[in-house]
C-alpha cells in the first residue's frame, strides 16, 4: 500500500487499551473521509472487527487479522465444548474458562486481541496498515466500553425470572 496518510496518523488520539475512549468511530471515519483516498476510505468502512471472512481482495494485514481472530474463535470454542461435557461438575460450573466473571474473561480475550494488534503495528507507519490497526482497536474499546454492568444485570434477571 504505497499511500501515506502522514498528518493524519500523527493526529489521531493514542489509543491504550483499557482506557476511555479518547475518540469515536464516528469521529474517526470523519477524519479519514478528509484525508484518504476513496479507494482507502473505503477499505476502513468496511474495517470491522465482527467481519470473520476472509475474502481475497483484503488487505494482507486484514488477512492476518482474520486468521487470528478466526483461530482466537475457534479455540474458545474448542474449550466450550470441553467444559460443557462436564458442566455438572461443581468445579467447573464455578471456574467455566479459568474465570468465574464473563466480564473479566472477555477483557483477557479483547487484551489478546489488543496483543496482536500491537505485533501487526511493528513495521507499519503512517500507511494504511497503521490506519486499519487503529480502526479496529478502536472497535475494541467501543466494545469494552459498551459493557454496563447495570444493563447487563437487569437483563439477566429477566431471562433467568421465573413465571408463574
Amino acid at each position: 500500500m504505497p499511500n501515506k496518510y502522514y498528518y493524519l496518523v500523527a493526529s489521531l488520539p493514542y489509543l491504550q487499551f483499557n482506557r476511555p475512549l479518547p475518540t469515536s468511530k464516528d469521529l474517526f471515519l470523519s477524519e479519514c473521509r478528509k484525508w484518504l483516498s476513496p479507494k482507502d476510505f473505503d477499505i476502513i468502512t468496511k474495517t470491522n472487527i465482527k467481519d470473520f471472512e476472509i475474502v481475497t481482495t483484503d488487505p494482507e494485514i486484514m488477512k492476518n487479522w482474520k486468521s487470528f481472530d478466526i483461530e482466537l474463535r475457534e479455540s474458545l470454542a474448542g474449550l466450550r465444548n470441553q467444559r460443557k461435557a462436564s458442566i455438572l461438575e461443581e468445579k467447573a460450573a464455578k471456574n467455566i474458562y479459568g474465570e468465574e466473571d464473563p466480564l473479566v474473561l472477555e477483557r483477557k480475550i479483547e487484551k489478546k486481541r489488543w496483543d496482536y494488534l500491537d505485533e501487526l503495528e511493528l513495521g507499519n507507519h503512517f500507511d494504511m496498515n497503521i490506519l486499519i490497526i487503529y480502526s479496529l482497536k478502536l472497535q475494541i474499546l467501543e466494545r469494552l466500553a459498551s459493557f454496563d454492568m447495570e444493563k447487563g444485570r437487569s437483563v439477566f434477571e429477566s431471562l433467568c425470572e421465573v413465571k408463574i
